[in-house]
């Protein structure tokens, strides 16, 4: 059975997680705790591997907490494996973003990659 864990703008679906675990992701990411998200999601992806929308709020909270080099990686293995086509345009939207950043050719996402994923419902990933 799938169940959709969802708060204001942000959600994971998940099937085969306590509720709790994403629930306690999705309280720590809307609350900017960024790091503690990012262990919640590293449970939630222990059990659903290819649950792809928590792998892409894993990569926005590496990029939040300025891990550059994991936010990459995170991005890059959904657009080389994401079946779903909106969520892999989004992880290539951020990788683009974040190889631009780790090439030194800006210091922040760009304006429209902010507007662009809030538009999309990746909620405050431009913010920096």
């Amino acid at each position: 059975m799938k169940r959709v864990i969802a708060m204001n703008e942000i959600n994971i679906t998940t099937t085969s997680i306590d509720i709790s675990v994403g629930l306690n992701a999705l309280q720590a990411y809307q609350k900017g705790d960024y790091k503690k998200a990012l262990q919640h999601l590293l449970d939630i992806l222990d059990i659903e591997p290819k649950n792809w929308q928590a792998r892409l709020y894993l990569g926005v909270c590496y990029h939040k907490t300025g891990q550059l080099a994991a936010a990459q990686r995170a991005f890059r293995y959904m657009w080389d494996n994401c079946p779903e086509a909106e969520l892999k345009q989004k992880a290539c939207t951020a990788l683009h973003s974040v190889n631009a950043q780790i090439s030194g050719e800006q210091t922040k996402a760009p304006e429209e990659f902010g507007r662009y994923t809030q538009q999309q419902g990746l909620w405050k990933f431009g913010d920096r």
